[in-house]
This record gives structure tokens, sequence and C-alpha cells, in this order.
């Protein structure tokens, strides 16, 4: 070992714990007026169910919803595993636009999806594609992307 790292690390120790303290103190403090600034603090808002999407009815099951997107028209798309499901603004069942498969407009497993202007976008983890679909679920088209050494940015333009 050798002479003197001993003495170099007690330094860097107390450099690295100053560093952190230092940070800890330079917080600004917020102190609140004794006065609030809202016309009713302290109010409890209470929730109120105005409607909900429920699978009971048997026409789609849920089974990990996660994704959702509101068109312009009001309709519902959810991303639910190997669903992506299509709702009325009153919350009706309208559709499943997955299909399973590998063929133009399909979706070979888990996906992802955007909503643009009147169009979806639909990305395909496992094909490594992006399928355009109009608001009826119709494909459009679809760009295959390349593999590149890493994980990629993509863009698309109108």
């Amino acid at each position: 070992m050798m002479k003197g790292s001993g003495k170099l690390t007690r330094v860097m120790v107390i450099f690295l714990l100053g560093s952190v303290m230092a940070g800890a103190t330079a917080q600004d403090l917020i102190k609140n007026p004794r006065k609030p600034a809202s016309k009713n603090p302290g109010r409890v808002l209470k929730m109120q169910k105005v409607w909900q999407i429920s699978d009971v009815d048997g026409s789609f099951y849920f089974n990990y919803p996660y994704g959702l997107a509101i068109a312009s028209d009001g309709s519902i798309f959810i991303n639910d595993e190997e669903e992506l499901l299509k709702f009325s603004a009153d919350g009706r069942f309208l559709g499943n636009f997955y299909k399973k498969g590998q063929g133009p407009g399909e979706i070979a497993d888990r996906f992802t999806f955007r909503l643009h202007k009147d169009r979806l976008f639909v990305y395909d983890y496992m094909a490594n594609k992006i399928i355009q679909m109009d608001l009826e679920g119709r494909p459009i088209g679809q760009v295959k992307l390349e593999k590149g050494p890493y994980n990629g940015f993509y863009g698309l333009s109108d």
C-alpha cells in the first residue's frame, strides 16, 4: 500500500461530506402565509362517478389496461396487452383492433400506440414496425424499422 493513501482517502471523505452538508443547507425555506391564498382553504373535494367502462357484459375483457387516448370525436382507445380496444364517448364497446400475426396490419406481440389527429400509430416491438390505422381500425400502411446497434429514436411526419 502506498504511503499517504490513507490520508488522501480521509481528505476525500471529508470533502464529500462537506459537499453533501453544504447542499443540504443551501435549500430555500418556504414559509406559508398566516392567511391562505385560496378563497376556500380546507375544502374537501368529493369524487363523483360520471360513467365507467366495465367488461361485465362479456363482449371484451380487461386484462391489464394501461394505455389510453381520446380522439377528437370523443372515442376512447385503450391498450390492454393483446387488445387495442375502442369505445364510444359514452363508454360503449365498439371493437378490438388487435390482429395477432406477422402480416400487413397485424401485431406480433407487445405493442404501444399513439393517436395523432385522425390516425392511430401502433408500434409493434417484436416486428419492429409502425402500423398506421384509421379510427375504424383499418390499416392504412406500415413502416418496417431497421435494426440498429442500439434502441433508436424514430419520428414520423404527416
